[in-house]
């Protein structure tokens, strides 16, 4: 049987506040039951280790752009609410001019930021796909496999923006094997209960055959 676990704040926000801003396993998924999988905890542990450096970038990545969102609007509340207030001729307004110059580095730097954000989400994934690897081959009798699926996201300007999605598929490996393990179990039981049976009734005889010799002896 196989099941999805999502891996939650993977994807890029700009809430600075946002409750799944921070990059983690779902560690009680509803797709599958996980107090009985061995080691689960020790899995999520190293699943959330492996994806501790994204959060950072991501932190990074959404202080800069509200940052950049309030020196956007200043930007242009001076342009256009400045020569208002102090009554100065649109055309003799310098920010006219610096305004591209002013707001190009900003531009440039928010996309250097996003690429940087995806660039690390990948090295991220293949550090969690690492785990997964490892704890397959730790014969938990789980096996963690990195799946991924492509969504489309709608922008409001009616855009279009296809995206990649995480998640960790688990496939339960060892429900022969705990049969096996209880049918050896239960083996020896029944050989040394055959056995204690057994070395009673030998038990029996040998102590019916000292009683009838002694008998005989007293006779002669």
């Amino acid at each position: 049987m196989k099941s999805r676990v999502e891996i939650e704040g993977q994807h890029i926000d700009t809430t600075i506040c946002s409750s799944k801003s921070r990059p983690m396993i779902d560690r009680n998924p509803q797709s599958i039951s996980t107090t009985g999988l061995r080691d689960w905890n020790k899995f999520c542990n190293s699943v959330d280790d492996a994806l501790a450096p994204l959060a950072r970038t991501k932190s990074i990545f959404r202080i800069y752009t509200v940052v950049s969102g309030i020196y956007t609007s200043i930007l242009f509340a001076a342009l256009y609410l400045l020569p208002l207030v102090l009554d100065i001729d649109p055309e003799d307004n310098i920010l006219q001019t610096l305004f591209p110059a002013l707001l190009f580095p900003t531009a440039i730097i928010f996309i250097y930021l996003y690429w940087q954000s995806r660039q690390k989400l990948t090295a991220v994934m293949k550090e969690v796909k690492g785990v997964c690897q490892n704890h397959c081959a730790s014969g938990s009798g789980v096996k963690y496999t990195l799946e991924t699926e492509s969504f489309a996201t709608h922008s409001s300007e009616g855009g279009q923006t296809n995206l990649k999605s995480y998640y960790i598929e688990i496939e339960i490996m060892d429900e022969e094997e705990n049969v096996t393990d209880v049918a050896e179990y239960n083996q020896p039981q029944e050989m040394t209960v055959a056995a204690q049976f057994s070395t009673t009734s030998e038990l029996k005889t040998s102590t019916s055959g000292d009683i009838t010799t002694s008998l005989a002896d007293m006779l002669k």
